[in-house]
């Protein structure tokens, strides 16, 4: 079934309709509807990754933001999607990898920097152990170098 894009407009409100009134199933139903119809849409990945994530289906929502990352990989949230489907299911190498890739296309966020200022207190508090100290100190370095100042600051 081929679909207008006032017809996707529709059925997306009514899938984020379905998500906010806590029907997540059936909005993810509608939104793999919708991904099926305009595969190009990093907004129907994000809110299905979005979903998947709440319900703790990790691998899924990793999938999902993985793909919307791919199709806009300069947009924060779906970086910050990816990048905590990974933490939570202790891929913290990859999840690191996200932020390393998001910062060296350009992008510095608020949420990063406080993500990599509280990682690096945490390795200077002996919390975390190799290989995870030494990636987030080398991303503690590229973002000092792109920002001309310590991250968290």
């Amino acid at each position: 079934m081929v679909t207008t894009r006032k017809e996707r407009k529709e059925f997306f409100d009514r899938a984020l309709a379905l998500r906010n009134s806590g029907n997540a199933e059936e909005a993810c139903k509608i939104l793999a509807f919708l991904i099926r119809e305009s595969p190009l849409s990093s907004a129907f990945y994000a809110i299905k990754g979005s979903i998947h994530r709440d319900l703790r289906q990790l691998e899924e929502a990793t999938w999902c933001f993985s793909r919307a990352v791919e199709l806009k990989p300069e947009l924060e949230l779906v970086s910050l999607g990816l990048f905590h489907s990974l933490w939570e299911q202790d891929e913290q190498i990859a999840a690191m990898e996200e932020i390393k890739r998001f910062i060296l296309a350009g992008g510095i966020s608020r949420d990063y920097r406080e993500i990599i200022a509280e990682a690096t207190e945490n390795v200077l508090a002996g919390l975390h152990k190799e290989p995870l100290m030494s990636k987030i100190m080398e991303i503690h370095q590229i973002m000092k170098e792109k920002s001309g100042k310590n991250p968290g600051t």
